[in-house]
């Protein structure tokens, strides 16, 4: 477990003391990933590895034609990592393909987005990411997602064609259930889940029928308007370090029941104080009234910072708080999970 979480030191708050959100967004997914997508020998591995204390095993392996020794659990948690790196590679393969579909079809155009996936398409969606791919789906067009393949259910005069998958969804307003809406519909063979994560079978024949039913249940939710519930906002001249680092203290009690406070941040940051990391240079990290705001996986903003010529890059951004301890100091941080930029010249913001 520990080697885990030294394997993800670069994004974990303490890897002797994790807190839950550490767990929940470092740790269980990499479990999750094994589970969903490691063969019966890395699940095993994984396993086993949870459960072994004080292991003396050396394990071997050739890497780039090189002999190379690892501890047992070091071991585990490099094959893990590498399993949730195939699935995460997948998806977004996966999650290419059928946006390119739902563009192609204007199938976004309802508010219930159905898209359908069958073995004999060009990329074959795994049934173990059905899910994960409706996540992401639901991410880019923000709307709710199911992803279906189709099924025959029963047999002789019984007999009927039908889709089944995953559903996922985003609270938004007064919608705060798909499981909810489409049981009520009457149309669906079974839906069984949460609220916004579950499994859904539809008859084919009823497939439009739920759409009308959405477009028409669903007519008054914006969902191309993004709208996220902050604690509080700040601008470049207002940042509130102690607030910041009085909630980061805390991180601590956060988990289930009690979510962890977001903040919205409209900053004007200068283009040569921005800070590009990580072995991908795909990273980036600034700091603002004695705070440092990050964010992991910026492929496209560090493309924009390279090419662009401007003096000023005018950040929204919404995060989340945490302090980062290196060597004794202690800085307030903001994770980033949201954010729009637009480049200016110096002279336009006067």
């Amino acid at each position: 477990f520990k080697a885990i979480l030294e394997k993800q030191e670069y994004s974990v708050s303490d890897v002797e003391v994790p807190n839950k959100i550490d767990l929940a967004f470092y740790v269980a997914p990499l479990i999750n990933g094994v589970v969903r997508y490691g063969s019966t020998e890395e699940k095993e591995l994984l396993f086993e590895g949870m459960i072994t204390y004080d292991s003396k095993r050396i394990m071997e392996s050739v890497y780039q034609g090189a002999d190379r020794k690892e501890n047992y659990y070091d071991y585990i948690a490099r094959t893990s990592s590498n399993v949730r790196g195939k699935q995460n590679r997948d998806k977004l393969k996966c999650m290419n393909f059928l946006k390119k579909r739902v563009d192609e079809n204007d199938l976004a155009r309802h508010q219930l987005l159905i898209v359908k996936v069958s073995n004999t398409d060009e990329v074959t969606i795994p049934k173990t990411i059905t899910g994960l791919v409706a996540m992401e789906l639901l991410k880019h067009y923000n709307r709710p997602t199911l992803v279906l393949r189709p099924k025959v259910v029963g047999k002789g005069k019984n007999k009927y064609n039908a889709y089944a998958g995953s559903g996922r969804g985003k609270a938004n307003g007064k919608f705060t259930t798909l499981f909810g809406m489409l049981r009520e519909s009457g149309l669906c063979d079974y839906v069984e889940g949460h609220d916004m994560a579950h499994g859904v079978q539809i008859p084919e024949k009823n497939l439009e029928a739920v759409i009308e039913f959405a477009n028409e249940y669903l007519a008054e939710v914006k969902f191309d308007v993004t709208e996220v519930e902050v604690d509080a906002i700040f601008s470049t001249g207002s940042i509130n370090r102690e607030m910041i680092v009085e909630f980061a203290e805390v991180i601590h009690i956060y988990g289930n029941g009690i979510p962890q406070p977001k903040f919205a941040f409209e900053l004007n940051v200068s283009k040569d104080s921005i800070r590009i990391m990580g072995k991908k240079n795909d990273a980036i990290k600034f700091t603002v009234g004695g705070v440092d705001f990050l964010k992991f996986r910026a492929g496209k903003l560090v493309e924009f910072i390279n090419n662009t010529n401007a003096d000023i890059i005018k950040f929204t951004v919404i995060g989340r708080a945490q302090i980062n301890e290196w060597r004794g100091y202690r800085t307030p941080q903001i994770m980033i999970d949201e954010m729009d930029y637009i480049a200016f010249e110096l002279e336009t913001l006067f």
